[in-house]
This record gives structure tokens, sequence and C-alpha cells, in this order.
């Protein structure tokens, strides 16, 4: 019975030891598969794909911007100089080429001097065992935990890697995954980071400095910590020699090479802040379009052709810098300031001083009208009677009144002033170096007045610069690309054009410049004024439109119909909402400059709208075009009315508001916009190949100034400043004649056909042009003054 009782036991026990031996199988099983399962699928070197920096370029291949979750740059083994592989061997993982993924004679070395630095040995420094191999998978996997799912993830990533892989491959992926300080990940990325240079580019000294970093790269990369540094440096030559990697000599000239080290560049932006941030928001749109899983940054490693000029770009941003500069002072001087400290003004650090720069200065005498000042380390003079500093004696104050002042009687010694170099040093930049005597300089003031430029190449759609503001540090808000202004006048042409297409005007046209009383859909009454405040009775559209007159444009817009013109602005390629209200008639309506430069662009290519194009191409790591953009032009206009706008948009700029764009000298149209009070002002000009719009204005809605403050002396300078040099050295060229269209001598007062030698010609489309001896039946014109033109 006994055995019988052992012997059922025995057999109940292997049973359950069985059963307890599937069980765990199965559990085995179940978690080797989930933890596994989602582990990175090696298998060829092709298939390592690691985060990368995607880069923004311009159109001429310059790094605008780069973006990065880990700055990698990606390179191939080849790509790597031998010298700087045998450098992170001897100091990381000398027999990689010989153990098979493990060394255990290093980790038996590792363990015996961890255990004697325990025992109170310091001597020996604390080390690791890992092979090249192991802190390969370590990177590949997302967390460092230090449990067993990571054991077991980390075991069988080593064996797939070092079964799948050759030793050059893993060598290579480790040396484009290693975290080397300053964010840099991978021996690219750090040499970039470390020493602005290229792999091929560097020393001895660098590959050694680079190949200590491992093991601390935090500290070592710190410039405070050169002596271990200095140390790492030494221990990887020395290793280099012992494992014959190199000679003596070589070494010796090591040791005499110079290093320079970098600190930390994180910058994403890298240059014209304005269209690179706008491009990156339309990166993330045409990526999400492509692909819904991918980012800029995840995986990465993307090059963005972008259509900006950075010779247009740097134009547009000083144009509005300067013109800002200018209408700031025009309002009025606000004094020294108030929110910044003498001790806050001696943490400046100013290694030259840069035209087309604001400055403050800390006022150190004052003897009569000059002020001696300190900028940084430079000692400069103020004299306030010179010419340039008399817009001081226009105070500004807090309320935007202005009175007239001595600026002598408010400053005192130790007050903090801004100040520029005169405009004579435009390309002389001062450097401290340079100094012998004091610096001439000028009061200024940082404005507070804001603007937005847009340049669009209207046959290509090609937005080849956008600046949306004073200075990106100062605000990040893209004014021409996400800012809602009225554009005043601006608006008329789209008007005007609707008038031509739908009712037959032309040029000539008469059209009333009388009072007009409009009842709005709400049951209000709208009696639109004048900006100059007078009518002239009945005039030519031509005049009309020259002039800007504010009744005239309510006049046809009531003819025309609302729905007409808010559909014709749809066509245009205005996205933003616009009110059923004849109001937007005289550009009531708030829209983004970017689109109105659009709009403006239908004239000058013949009625076509062009798609704005400011991403051409995005190109992946492995150098596959996954999108890109090419011109497409879309029929909105009849190439007869496109050319009459813009005859009559030339004689804006020959004859009425823009008069000062004249200026510039090459074919040219355009139009001034100015809403209520002066709190937006606008201006849209065009030659054949190119078109650009300027808007300034305060962020809230305030006035920029009295009536000297409308467009056609804020913004149309601005936009002349920035065609002049624009287009220096480009020949100019004219606008095309369609066929349709055909040239007609008239009057210019009355529209009629002249037969007068002085007459001025005019353009219509055939059949609608004035014919010899047509009577003029409109009412007497005495009121008309001798000046209109």
């Amino acid at each position: 019975m006994f055995w019988r009782v052992i012997k059922y036991l025995i057999e109940l026990s292997l049973v359950f030891s069985i059963f307890i031996g599937i069980a765990l199988a199965f559990v085995g099983v179940y978690f080797f598969n989930r933890w596994t399962k989602d582990l990175p699928k090696i298998e060829r070197i092709s298939d390592y794909e690691p985060k990368a920096v995607t880069t923004i370029v311009a159109d001429d291949g310059t790094p605008i911007a780069r973006l990065f979750d880990e700055f990698r740059l990606p390179v191939t083994f080849e790509e790597i100089p031998p010298k700087l592989r045998m450098a992170f061997l001897a100091a990381e993982d000398a027999n990689f080429y010989k153990h098979s993924g493990v060394d255990l004679t290093s980790i038996g070395r590792a363990a015996l001097k961890n255990f004697l630095r325990k025992l109170g040995f310091t001597k020996f420094s604390a080390q690791g065992g890992s092979t090249i191999t192991q802190q390969t998978v370590k990177s590949l996997l997302l967390t460092r935990d230090k449990t067993i799912e990571r054991k077991v993830k980390e075991a069988v990533l080593a064996y797939r890697i070092e079964n799948s892989l050759t030793k050059d491959e893993i060598l290579t992926i480790y040396l484009n995954e290693i975290f080397l300080g300053l964010n840099s990940y991978g021996v690219k990325a750090a040499a970039w980071m470390h020493f602005r240079k290229e792999l091929k580019d560097l020393n001895l000294m660098e590959m050694a400095y680079l190949a200590g970093l491992p093991p601390r790269p935090s500290h070592l990369s710190d410039p405070r910590n050169k002596k271990d540094v200095e140390v790492r440096i030494a221990y990887v030559l020395d290793q280099m020699l012992k494992r014959h990697m190199l000679t003596s000599q070589e070494v010796t000239e090591a040791l005499k090479q110079p290093i320079k080290v970098y600190t930390a560049d994180l910058s994403t932006v890298l240059d014209v802040p304005y269209y690179s941030t706008f491009a990156m928001t339309e990166l993330e749109e045409k990526l999400r379009i492509i692909n819904p899983s991918i980012t800029s940054i995840n995986p990465g490693g993307y090059t963005i052709y972008t259509e900006v000029n950075i010779s247009a770009q740097k134009k547009a941003e000083q144009a509005v810098k300067r013109g800002l500069r200018s209408i700031d002072k025009r309002r009025g001087w606000r004094g020294p300031l108030v929110k910044v400290t003498s001790d806050e003004l001696e943490k400046i650090n100013i290694v030259n001083l840069k035209s087309d720069e604001v400055y403050k200065a800390i006022i150190t005498e004052i003897k009569g009208k000059k002020l001696k000042v300190r900028v940084g380390d430079f000692v400069g003079v103020v004299d306030l009677e010179n010419k340039a500093n008399s817009w001081a004696k226009k105070f500004l104050t807090d309320n935007d009144e202005t009175t007239d002042i001595l600026p002598e009687s408010i400053l005192k010694s130790g007050q903090i002033i801004e100040v520029s170099l005169p405009s004579s040093n435009d390309q002389n930049p001062i450097e401290f170096s340079d100094i012998t005597k004091e610096v001439n300089l000028n009061l200024d003031q940082t404005p507070e007045v804001e603007a937005a430029l847009v340049l669009l190449n209207p046959l290509t759609g090609a937005v080849k610069a956008v600046v949306g503001g004073y200075d990106f540090e100062r605000s990040r808000f893209n004014r021409a690309t996400q800012g809602l202004r009225q554009p005043g006048s601006t608006f008329k042409p789209i008007v005007y054009t609707a008038a031509i297409d739908f009712l037959g005007y032309t040029p000539s046209t008469i059209v009333p410049d009388k009072p007009i009383s409009i009842i709005t859909d709400s049951g209000d009454v709208w009696e639109p004024k004048n900006f100059e405040r007078r009518f002239d009775g009945d005039i030519t559209l031509r005049t009309a439109l020259q002039k800007s007159k504010n009744a005239v444009a309510a006049y046809l817009i009531q003819q025309v119909g609302v729905e007409k013109v808010v559909n014709l602005a749809k066509k245009f390629g205005l996205t933003t909402p616009i009110g059923r209200n004849p109001s937007i008639s005289l550009g009531a309506a708030e829209i983004k400059l970017l689109e109105l430069v659009s709009v403006y662009g239908v004239f000058p290519s013949g009625g076509n709208l062009a798609q704005r194009i400011v991403i051409s191409k995005i190109v992946d790591r492995n150098g596959q075009v996954i999108y890109e953009q090419k011109p497409k032009l879309e029929k909105v206009l009849s190439e007869e009315t496109a050319f009459i706008m813009t005859n009559l948009l030339r004689g804006v700029i020959q004859y009425g508001t823009g008069r000062r764009v004249n200026q510039l000298g090459v074919p040219v149209a355009g139009k001034t916009g100015t809403a209520n009070n002066q709190t937006d002002t606008c201006f849209v000009g065009f030659t054949p190949e190119w078109v650009a719009g300027v808007w300034v204005g305060f962020d809230t809605k305030r006035e920029i100034g009295q009536d000297d403050m409308a467009a056609a002396s804020v913004t149309a300078p601005l936009f002349l400043e920035f065609m002049k040099n624009f287009l220096a050295g480009k020949e100019p060229v004219d606008f095309a004649i369609p066929d349709g269209v055909v040239p007609v001598p008239v009057d210019i007062n009355t529209g009629l056909y002249s037969d007068d030698h002085n007459a001025f010609i005019d353009y219509f489309k055939k059949g609608t042009e004035p014919i010899a001896g047509a009577v003029d039946t409109r009412i007497s014109k005495d009121y008309l003054t001798s000046d209109d033109f």
C-alpha cells in the first residue's frame, strides 16, 4: 500500500511538472512574443532608418532651416574616415572584429576593476564591459529600464544583429546612433555641432575628441571641463598607438594640431525666419496628405526645396526695417527708455556696430546739445543739432498726441536711449578693433508700428519673399500669411474688373463722383466719403481709379451687385470670408496680404491665377521625390480685361495716388489702399514679372497718424525702396499687349476720341473703343480743377 501511494504521488508529480512546464512554456512564448514583436527589424543595413534632420533649403540650395528631434545626419560606412572609425574602436571596443557580440574578456576585466574600486582602490576607474554591438542595441531600444523585459529585448536584438549584419554594418549603425553631446547623435552631426566641420575635414585631434565623448558626452562637451577632455583625448591617442593604429610620429603631430570647439547651436531656423517658419507650416500639411503617420522629424531626413530667394528676402527685410523706422520717427519721439536698466545694458556684448540696427546706449555725459554715450564697449557722440536728429523735436505722448520739445531738455546722464549708425556707414560696419576715436551716432528708436511684405512671381506662383514683421525675435506672428487686415482701396481693382467684365465698362466710361446713399441689407444708410473730402462730378473710369474715388467704387458695386464682386474675389483666390456688404468696395473686408498679392498677379499674367508655390519639392533620405509642385495656372479672367486693368493701374502710378512709385523707372502698375483713420495702409504693385505687396499698421486697430500717414506716403515708399533694390541690374520688361485690344487717342478728361497730337493713348477691347465724331453729352465740367493729373 505504501509503495502504491508513493508511486501514485510520483506519477502525479510528473504529470503536474509536465503541466507546469507546458504552462511556463506557453507563458514564456507569450511574453517572448509580446516583448519582441515591436523590436526593430534590422535584417539588412537598408532596414536601418534612424531619425534624421530634415533640411529646408532656398531656391539656390542654401539651408534656411533644419527640423529634428535628435540632431542626426546619417552617413554610410565609406563616408566615415578610417582613422575616425579606428579611434572609436580603440576607445570603446578594440576586439570588436573578433568577438561575437559579447566580449567576455572585457566584461571580466571591467568587473574586477569595479570590484577593486568598491574595496577602496580609487586608482581603478569605474568601467563598463559593453561591446559596440551591445551599445548599438541599447541605442536602438526606446528605454533604458533595468528590467527583465529590457534584458530579453537586448539579448534578442543583439543576436539578430550579429547574425544578420556584417561587422562593418554594425559599426555604421553605432557611429550613426551614438549620443555625442550638444543634442548631436552620430559622428557627422557631432562633427558639425562641435567643430562646424564635415567628417572629411576633421583632423586627428578632433577625431580623438569625438571618440573620447561616449562615456560622459554631456559632461565632456561642457567647456568648463576642458581638463577632462584633454585626458580623454590623450587616452584615445594612446590606445590607438598601443593597437598599432597610429605611429608615434602621427601621435606627436596630432598633439600639435589646433582644436576649436564651438558651443551648442540648437537653432531650428538658420536664416530668413519668417519664410522658414511659413514653409514649416506648409510642410506639415503636405506630409499629412502624403502619409498621415509621418511628420517632418519622424522619421525625418527629408530635403525640402522652397522657392525663397535669399537675396530678395534680405532686401525685403531691409526695406521693412528702414521703412518702419522712418514711419515711426514721423510719428514722433517717445523719449528715453524706462524698461532697460544699466545693469542689463552691461550684459550686452556688441562686437561691431552695423547699419540698419538700433542699439541701446547709456548717456554718460551731456554738453549742450551733444550727448556722450556708451554702446557696449563703444563710446559714441550724438549731436542733437545734426539734421538727422531733428525728428526728435516732435514728442509723442502715451495717448498718441504730439508736442514740440527740445530733446536735451528731458535727457539726463544715466538715462538709456536708442541710437544707430548714420546711413553713410551702410556698407562699413564698425568693428571694435578698428576704433580709434568716438563713433558718431544718431538718435533712433525701435518702431512700434509693424509691417508685412510679400514678393511673388505671377507667371509661376513662386513665393520668393515673405516678411511678417519688423523683427522675428520680437514677434513671430507672420502678418503676411496670418494677419487679417483691411486692404482699403487696394480692393477696388476687383470692383473695377467686375464693372469691365459684367457691365462692359471701358476706361472712358463716364461714372458719377457724387454723394451717394446706399441702404444696406441691415437697413442702415451708408454714405461713403472721398478721402480728399470733395466730389468731382462726372469723370471717366480711369480718372476715378487714379484718384481712388470712394463714391465711384460704391456706385460701381451697386451697379454690378455685391454678390458678383464677392464671387469674383473668390475666383481670384481670396479664401477669407467676405461680407455681402457694399462697403467691401472700399476694402472693409479683412483679408490676408499673401492672398491679395496673388489676386494682383492675375493682371500681369494675362488673366491667369497662379497656384502659389512655397515648397516646390520634397525628397526623402533615399533621394526619392515624394512630392513635387510645378507651376499651375487657372484662367480666371480674359486676357483683354487683364490688360485693360493693368493699364488702368499703370495710370495710378503715372498720374494718381501711387505717383511716388513712378520713380522706379520701369513699367509698373499698382494701387494704394488706406483704411478708415489710417489703421491699415496697403500698397500692391506689379511689373510684368513680379508682384509685391506691403502692409503697414499696428497689431491692434490703432491710428498710424494723421492725413500724412496714408498709403501713398507710408507703404508706397517702402514698396519703392524694396523694388529698386530687387530690380537693380535686371533688364526691364514691358507689359505685352494682347491682340484683342486696340490703342485709341483720347481726351484724358472726357475719354472721347481725340485727334490732338498730345492726346492720351488708352486701350480698349475691340468694338468698345471711342470713335471719331462722338459728342460729349455729360453735364458741365466747370467744377473740375486744373491739377487733376
